[in-house]
């Protein structure tokens, strides 16, 4: 193996890094340090190590010296702008070909080239990329943009100085300039950093229909990490991804929950919301960091409206009815409500006054009335219920009253009632005797 060249301090760093990186990984070293370039007759350079094939000019350069301006193509370009660059390329079939792309970070600085550097000069393989310009036109000498976003900060993204091989950050509104590459292989061995966000795959969405004060939120993403989330007002101004992790009041927005959780990768995770007030719009905004603290650049949300209160009593569809023949000592009663809850009654003489709805409820003596049994059955909807009086006394005549509630507590105004009479026992056991004693 050659030995180590010579280096400006400035890029001895990276060199020494990448060459024991390589060799500690057992992967191909980069370009320069293994096979040479190819150039090919259509303007394009393929690398042997990586199998990407590069345009030899950076856009807004052509011909075999990457001197000549291409007509109405500019060189420079802010972040947006160089993407734009590659869709413009593949709508135009560039070169003959419709899958060119702005390289990712990995991608672009696997192209710079040290052994041959000296101040003034690109760090990139002069032969096969000639005239690659690194002063004059850019906020940095030579600099280039990639494809890859700065997660922390999504209003920057990654960018390789040519002029003395740097990869730095900067803001997406910088000019630079634009190599576009195709095809190759994926470059994740030759540098380790996680620099991409992790991916929403599914969500955000409810999960189920929200109760008056519950609702449950179901987000996916692609890698492990965490999840941040918070819920305000409907009407409330969208936070930013660094307020969602945050999770605190925000502005003049009043944040009515926030929490975090972890995540799997590629499993849904739930966020379950509880204490919220009934018939309210809110809504919930989520951004999900990996485990190498990448950021998303972008909010995820969902609205969130709880249910109305439930106000309604409920509505006795069945009336209180005896359920068979009362015999001397007891009686049976049917009754339907259209929904859930609870049924309350009482019996009293059937001259005694009428109670109100809360006195069934209460199910004690009333006003001087004595109550003769009283109780409680839970009742479905729209099922019939049957209230089971025992222990009467015979031939009496009384009444029932029927009050219900459902699960929300919601009470019926006015009892229902309906006679109940048992039948009459003979207690005179004298012709019995007679009969026996003959």
């Amino acid at each position: 193996m050659k030995a180590l060249p010579t280096l400006a301090p400035a890029v001895c760093r990276r060199w020494i890094f990448t060459a024991t990186l390589a060799l500690s990984l057992s992967v191909a070293w980069p370009a320069w340090a293994a096979a040479p370039f190819t150039v090919n007759d259509n303007g394009t350079v393929t690398d042997a190590t990586t199998n990407l094939v590069w345009d030899q000019c950076i856009v807004g350069r052509s011909t075999s010296t990457c001197l000549t301006d291409t007509p109405l193509v500019p060189r420079l370009y802010g972040w947006p702008g160089a993407l734009a660059a590659a869709v413009a390329a593949n709508t135009a079939n560039y070169k003959g070909f419709n899958d060119w792309r702005v390289p990712n970070v990995k991608e672009l600085e696997s192209i710079t080239r040290f052994d041959t550097w000296t101040s003034g000069q690109a760090t990139i393989d002069a032969e096969a990329f000639p005239n690659t310009p690194i002063s004059g036109d850019t906020y940095h000498v030579g600099g280039t943009w990639t494809s890859t976003p700065y997660s922390p900060i999504p209003s920057r993204a990654w960018y390789v100085v040519f002029g003395y091989g740097e990869v730095l950050v900067y803001g997406r509104t910088v000019l630079g300039y634009v190599r576009l590459v195709r095809s190759g292989q994926s470059l994740a061995p030759v540098d380790l950093l996680d620099i991409t966000p992790p991916t929403t795959t599914a969500g955000t969405t409810l999960s189920g229909a929200p109760t008056t004060s519950t609702a449950g939120i179901s987000v996916t993403i692609n890698e492990a990490g965490t999840g941040y989330w918070l819920l305000v007002s409907s009407a409330a101004a969208a936070p930013t991804p660094a307020q969602v992790v945050a999770g605190v009041n925000y502005g003049a927005v009043s944040v009515v929950a926030s929490g975090n959780l972890p995540m799997s990768a590629a499993t849904p995770a739930s966020i379950s919301l509880t204490g919220l007030t009934p018939g309210t719009a809110y809504k919930l905004y989520f951004v999900a960091k990996d485990t190498s603290n990448n950021q998303q650049s972008l909010v995820g949300s969902v609205a969130v409206t709880t249910a109305l209160a439930d106000t309604t009593p409920p509505v006795t569809t069945a009336a209180p009815a005896i359920s068979g023949s009362p015999t001397a000592r007891t009686a049976g009663i049917s009754v339907t409500i259209n929904e859930a809850g609870t049924g309350y009654w009482l019996l009293v003489p059937s001259a005694a006054t009428a109670p109100t709805s809360e006195q069934v409820v209460t199910g004690v003596n009333y006003a001087g009335v004595t109550v003769v049994r009283s109780g409680n059955i839970a009742m479905a909807a729209a099922t019939p219920a049957i209230i089971s009086l025992s222990g009467l006394t015979p031939g009496t005549a009384c009444k029932l009253y029927f009050v219900a509630k459902d699960t929300a507590n919601n009470q019926q105004a006015s009892p229902s009632s309906v006679a109940v009479t048992t039948a009459a026992s003979s207690t005179d056991l004298t012709p019995i005797l007679m009969l026996l004693l003959d």
